[in-house]
């Protein structure tokens, strides 16, 4: 019985120490971002998700700086994976927005128009997706 709460007490131990790193990548990152330095932000976004893949925040500012850095593929695929991984609604919703974002920067009008829909699926409320996709619209 100790053997099992002696490895218990371990296990949440290293959880702990995981989300914690994870959460300092992502708070160097944003001191990155905010200074323009998003290579440098990149990097410790990467960083974060590698401590915890799951990191939606992480995910999220590792798109957005890939977007600042005009990796609009990278920034896509990063955008596309946590709209299909989330559960909740309003992430969703948001991953959907910049992944519009993303494929109008890229000259995708039809792909951005469908990621705007998705993303108003999510979140009917959003007026600026609504503005974005009726620009995307009459870009067409």
């Amino acid at each position: 019985m100790k053997k099992l709460i002696l490895v218990s007490y371990l296990v949440l131990q290293a959880s702990f120490l995981f989300a914690q790193k994870e959460k300092k990548y992502v708070v160097k990152g944003n001191e990155l971002y905010k200074q323009q330095k998003y290579k440098e932000a990149e990097a410790s976004y990467r960083q974060s998700v590698l401590a915890k893949g799951h990191s939606v925040e992480g995910n999220f500012n590792l798109g957005d700086a890939f977007y600042k850095q005009k990796k609009f593929t990278e920034a896509g695929g990063q955008f596309e994976k946590i709209a299909a991984a989330s559960k909740d609604k309003n992430v969703a919703a948001q991953a959907y927005h910049n992944l519009g974002n993303t494929l109008l920067s890229s000259k995708k009008i039809q792909e951005s128009i469908e990621a705007y829909k998705k993303a108003l699926l999510n979140n009917p409320k959003d007026d600026q997706t609504r503005y974005n996709l009726a620009y995307a619209q009459q870009l067409l």
